[in-house]
């Protein structure tokens, strides 16, 4: 019996050795300690003519492919494995290989850098650079009449299979423009309003094109761009085809006029501003700050930016009660839970300042409270040169005139037109 009890405790004891074995197999990273980190060679070796064939799209179209069966027959053979993922942000691709198990997730990717490209891994264990390439060769600045054509024809082809993303048409008419070819740019976004009759950006952009266009500079600015019809906009509007139609600038704000809404009379101010349209630029912002503010469906950035370049532009103006009624806005939006982004005290209470005292400098008081409030938040402001304007209110210097310095680069002001590749 006392051999049998000895036996006993000699196997559980052999079993907890075995399964404290495994645990270590499996939790730890014991092959790292024998041989060092894994180098993912055979990832990067599948990996590296996807990166060679992306690098070579870019030297021929001067555009980073939109999808990996881009590269599908002419620098690869066939589409990569469903397990690369790739992806392209105004900051360049991003091209990486997932391999996870139950616990942990690791990405083999390429980082782009234009300076020192290299394969990374990241992920829940490591995040290290596995190899570093030299830069591709660099490409002339001008780009060749054959790589414009190609180029061309890259963007073509992105409409022709996506005609409805606005992006496609918007890259090729910022190219176009880019060239300055005014007149190729203007009929693409011809193109772009026959295929998306009711959207506002290629009415825009016609516009703005006019604006650029030699003969429009010399009659068509002062004229053409003038203040909203003062007849009462319907409730539809109907695009004209731009077939066999000379779609002039004026159309843009009679449009925006028939379809109102508070994004659309921001794009018309961008428009007058950029027109030097001051008076006319002003008269979009009151249509503004007439609606109650709200992003369009077609419309991804960030609304209370928005408000923040009209209400700028209104305070350098001197429009005291336009600048308070665009922050009041701002401010109620951001009590049903925005941005976190509270400009609007800074800039409401340099318009109450410059109203002046008022009924028993009742606007000093505001003014100053509304600073107060906003010295009393741990947010960062998009409104600049603070200390001198707390300061011109405290003295009740309403002669003050208050600048918020320039827009912030994140999120980046609204253009018309996309920045070329």
């Amino acid at each position: 019996m006392f051999k049998i009890w000895t036996y006993f405790r000699y196997a559980v004891l052999l079993m907890a050795f075995i399964m404290l074995g495994f645990y270590l197999l499996v939790a730890t990273p014991w092959q790292e300690w024998i041989f060092g980190p894994p180098t993912y060679a055979e990832v990067i070796a599948e990996g590296q003519p996807i990166v060679s064939a992306i690098y070579k799209f870019k030297a021929d179209t001067g555009l980073w492919p939109q999808y990996l069966e881009d590269l599908v027959p002419h620098y690869l053979p066939k589409t990569p494995d469903y397990a690369w993922y790739y992806t392209v942000t105004v900051d360049g691709p991003s091209l990486a290989k997932t391999r996870s198990t139950e616990k942990t997730r690791t990405h083999v990717g390429f980082d782009f850098n234009p300076t020192t490209p290299s394969w990374r891994v990241f992920g829940d264990l490591e995040n290290r650079t596995l190899k570093t390439l030299p830069p591709p060769p660099t490409t002339a600045s001008a780009p060749s009449e054959s790589r414009t054509n190609a180029t061309l024809a890259e963007f073509d082809r992105r409409i022709k299979r996506e005609p409805h993303v606005i992006d496609h048409s918007r890259n090729k008419v910022s190219f176009l423009r880019n060239l300055h070819r005014l007149a190729d740019a203007r009929a693409a976004a011809g193109d772009c309003l026959d295929n998306n009759p009711t959207d506002y950006w290629p009415r825009l952009a016609i516009a703005a094109l006019d604006l650029e266009s030699p003969a429009t500079q010399s009659s068509t600015q002062s004229s053409v761009l003038s203040t909203l019809p003062s007849t009462e906009p319907s409730a539809t509007s109907t695009a004209p085809s731009t077939q066999n139609a000379d779609f002039m600038t004026q159309d843009f704000p009679t449009w925006v006029a028939a379809n109102p809404t508070y994004t659309h009379y921001f794009y018309l101010f961008i428009l007058q501003r950029d027109a030097h349209n001051d008076a006319a630029a002003l008269d979009a912002i009151s249509h503004m700050a007439a609606l109650t503010p709200a992003l369009d469906p077609d419309d991804d950035r960030i609304l209370v930016f928005y408000i923040f370049d009209a209400a700028r532009f209104a305070l350098a103006h001197e429009k005291w009660d336009l600048v308070i009624a665009l922050c009041d806005q701002w401010q109620k939006i951001e009590g049903e839970g925005h941005t976190g982004e509270l400009s609007y005290y800074a800039l409401r209470a340099a318009a109450l300042l410059a109203k002046g005292g008022g009924s028993g400098g009742v606007s000093y008081d505001n003014a100053l409270l509304d600073l107060n409030k906003l010295a009393a938040t741990l947010y960062h402001t998009w409104a600049q040169n603070l200390p001198a304007l707390r300061a011109a209110v405290k003295a009740k210097d309403s002669s003050y005139r208050y600048d918020p310095g320039q827009p912030p680069l994140t999120p980046a002001p609204y253009e018309i037109f996309a920045t070329p590749q």
